[in-house]
């Protein structure tokens, strides 16, 4: 498992949430060939002992693994990547140390710098079953609408020990395995089918997971799991008759229906021709589909003169595609054209819940984006940014911080040593004598717009005027400042007292030409 900043990993610059569950091969090797460097994503190397040696090199594992997208979060901009590999490794009886160093960038794309490090001790040299394509990924989702059946079958290369069967790790028993068969075209590779052995009855998900044993009871390292979703809804669309008797579809989709499917997702739709003689083929003839399959047309065991297939198809893009499809019998008559479209959407970003403090989430199925609309004041795409709870100011003798919930008064008049107030808002004050005095001075000072300074027998009297600051929150405060440069701590604190009173907080106090 690897975490990335979003958008710095092999997920690919413009990584989101439409990107979970999917490969990052294509963009890992693409930026890989960009930056004309193999190893800008971090490499693996391998120290191991032979003899009295200890020897380092590199593992080179480019071809050898698969990557994908495990979770994405787009508030703390964050990718996680899971990568599965393999490695060919030295003989028995040796111990090896492999260390991940996924070395950060300069722009520090990586959540952590510390490298993955782990011992493996080969204790006997084992040839393992391995699934290998056109196998299904593990993970793969497979949607089933009703009508139709599913299976699928697992390619696996045994390498000298035959393949013995298929273990099936499952929530239900109506999944089952058929007789393993040997591959003509492919050494040391057999297969077997898994299937669902009756038909859905009802809405449900299900998750099977498979692994192989060989002959020797040597069990994959792999375990492989799909995921299965079945949708109860009967397609009752039919061609009209014919009166020279040639095959029409029935119980199919209309080209008036859109059959929703996610992307990279294999959706499994139930096709039924009605003929009066055997249907020998059913045929797609026009698609832009990235993947599709047709199971052989067989009798449908319900009804009399209908036949069946199973049409199994993928797409990669989220986009609207046409899909015709076409029946002959065996004496080669053909159906008219049944055309319906398919609508692939992205996954909904709305389920990993990207809107904070009770925000409403509203996804856009064709791109995959999605807009959080805020409720009690707060704001920000993703409804995490509140009103400023210091402002006003509620703090009635200190300064308000609102890094805390909901915000945090302290009771000062200069910003750094505490003052005589306490309380939640500053309200209380903990000397009413000392307090009272500093109101009635501070009061008296405003009310005449004059000081007096007494120093010996001499008293001077300055007038001061009045200017306005425009604080953060575009509240207006009148600042009482003096032309003089005969000012005395007296008049500073008085002045520092009225302006902390009124506004968040002033770092540089600035007094005609006095700073």
């Amino acid at each position: 498992m690897t975490g990335w900043r979003l958008g710095s990993g092999p997920c690919g610059p413009t990584c989101s949430l439409i990107d979970v569950g999917n490969s990052s091969t294509s963009q890992r090797t693409f930026i890989e060939n960009k930056n004309n460097d193999f190893y800008y994503f971090g490499n693996f190397t391998v120290e191991y002992q032979t003899g009295s040696e200890h020897q380092t090199s590199d593992l080179y594992i480019t071809s050898n693994y698969t990557e994908h997208v495990v979770a994405v979060s787009t508030t703390e901009t964050w990718e996680l990547l899971s990568m599965k590999f393999y490695a060919l490794l030295q003989p028995p009886e040796s111990k090896e140390d492999i260390f991940g160093a996924f070395t950060p960038n300069d722009d520090g794309s990586t959540l952590s710098k510390i490298p993955v490090q782990f011992l493996v001790e080969v204790v006997q040299s084992l040839d393992t079953p391995r699934f290998v394509p056109p196998t299904y990924g593990s993970n793969h989702q497979f949607v089933v609408f009703k009508g139709a059946s599913w299976e699928t079958t697992i390619y696996v290369n045994s390498g000298t020990s035959p393949l013995d069967g298929l273990r099936l790790i499952c929530d239900s028993n109506h999944f089952k395995s058929s007789i393993v068969q040997r591959d003509p075209s492919k050494t040391d590779v057999s297969f077997a089918t898994v299937y669902w052995a009756d038909q859905f009855s009802q809405a449900k998900k299900s998750i099977v997971c498979v692994t192989a044993i060989d002959q020797n009871m040597v069990e994959s390292a792999e375990l492989l799991c799909f995921l299965i979703e079945y949708i109860d809804f009967q397609f009752t669309f039919s061609q009209p008759t014919n009166s020279s008797g040639r095959p029409h579809f029935i119980n199919v989709p209309s080209q008036s229906e859109n059959i929703t499917c996610p992307i990279n997702a294999t959706c499994i739709i139930p096709v039924f021709v009605f003929s009066s003689r055997p249907v020998s083929n059913i045929s797609i003839i026009d698609s832009r589909v990235n993947f599709t399959d047709i199971t052989p047309v067989s009798p449908d065991n319900t009804t009399s003169k209908t036949y069946r297939s199973d049409l199994y198809i993928r797409h990669l893009v989220a986009e609207e595609i046409k899909l015709c499809l076409k029946a002959e019998d065996i004496n080669g008559n053909p159906s008219d054209v049944l055309c319906f479209r398919m609508d692939y959407v992205p996954p909904d970003p709305c389920l990993q819940k990207p809107c904070l403090n009770d925000g409403i989430c509203f996804s856009d199925k064709i791109t995959g984006d999605f807009v959080c609309k805020c409720i009690n004041d707060f704001t920000g795409q993703y409804c995490d940014k509140g009103k400023d709870p210091c402002t006003p100011n509620p703090c009635r003798h200190g300064v308000c911080y609102d890094s805390a919930v909901p915000y945090y008064c302290y009771c000062t008049d200069d910003g750094i040593n505490p003052n005589q107030y306490e309380g939640d808002n500053c309200e209380i004050c903990k000397d009413p004598l000392a307090c009272e005095a500093t109101t009635s001075t501070t009061t008296a000072e405003l009310s005449t717009g004059v000081t007096t300074e007494t120093s010996g027998t001499a008293e001077t009297t300055e007038s001061f005027t009045t200017h306005e600051l425009t604080t953060k929150s575009e509240a207006t405060t009148k600042i009482i400042c003096s032309k003089t440069e005969e000012l005395t701590r007296e008049d500073l604190v008085t002045m520092k007292k009225t302006i902390y009173s009124g506004i968040h907080q002033l770092n540089i106090l600035i007094l005609g030409e006095v700073s």
